[in-house]
Order: structure tokens, then sequence, then C-alpha cells
């Protein structure tokens, strides 16, 4: 599915997560992954990573962005996210009981994308049917489906851990 606009000068959203911040960038099918960087005030330090939601629809892992790329030529699409990130990829842990689901993640994936995997793994504990939450280990409250997964680190280690909930069984 193409979001571009037709027309290669028209200006449309990407989102830019970088130091904790979510910025809206108006650009267009030429402007640069420097230029969006630069419209936000923000730089790649050495040892950072841009990373975009380009490619797979699940959260499969994929490559670092070239600065001097065009958002048109990084598959970057209209509402796209891009992250600065150290953390070029992230392994997240799903928690439930006793049993422990490890998958990385791209680091702009929204947790819904978790949650979608995760839900394919409910057969192996006869959980199957059930609605499904995420809240982040030792926390309270479940974690919106369409936060993005850079938003919630809170340190340099490239994982998140979140515990399952399980609700009621879907009927029909």
């Amino acid at each position: 599915m193409n979001n571009l606009p037709s027309d290669a000068r028209a200006s449309f959203p990407i989102y830019l997560h970088a130091a904790g911040k979510c910025h809206a960038i108006d650009v267009t099918a030429e402007t640069t992954v420097r230029q969006v960087l630069t419209k936000a005030g923000v730089s790649a330090a050495p040892g950072q990573h841009v990373v975009g939601d380009a490619g797979g629809s699940d959260g499969e892992l994929s490559p670092a962005l070239e600065l001097d790329a065009t958002v048109a030529g990084c598959a970057l699409e209209g509402h796209a996210h891009i992250a600065v990130t150290t953390c070029p990829a992230l392994l997240v842990t799903v928690q439930y009981q006793s049993r422990s689901f490890q998958r990385r993640f791209r680091t702009v994936a929204p947790v819904e994308f978790v949650v979608a995997w995760i839900r394919g793994q409910l057969a192996s504990i006869g959980a199957e049917g059930r609605t499904v939450s995420l809240q982040l280990c030792g926390q309270t409250g479940p974690v919106r489906e369409a936060t993005r997964l850079v938003d919630l680190l809170s340190d340099t280690s490239c994982a998140l851990c979140f515990d399952l909930l399980l609700g009621d069984k879907v009927e029909g």
C-alpha cells in the first residue's frame, strides 16, 4: 500500500522519535532523512542508528536508514515513524506465569505488533481466544497498543519486558 502523495512536492507527516520526544515533521518524498532530523533539531551521534518502520508490516527487523537517502527511497510513507536510537532493534520479552516468550522487534514498532505476535503464542499456554493486553513488567495498567516501543525505553539496554494480561474468552 502506497501512502505517498501522488505529487512528489506534496507534504505529509513523518514522526521522529528522539531523546524521549516525538516530533511531527512535514516532509515531501524528496526530503532526505538528514533533513528530517535537521527540521526537528536532532542529530545522530556516533553509535546511534536512525531506524524506520518501512518494510515489513509486523515489526520485523529492517536496516538502518541512510542519512542522505530520500523519504521515498527509504520506502517511508505518510505517517511513518523513524527513531534516533542506540538500539537498532529491541529484544522483547513477554512473561506469563512461569513462561517467557522472546522476539526481536523494530525499535519503532507499535505495541500492537507485539500483541499480534503474542496472540499466536496463546495456544501453547492454553489461552487461545482470550483478549490480550500488555503491561510493562513491574508496573500496573496496560500499555496502549498504538504506543511505539522506542517510547517505552527507559535505559540503554535495548530490551523491553511486558507482563501478559489475559481477559475473557472472545465468543463468536
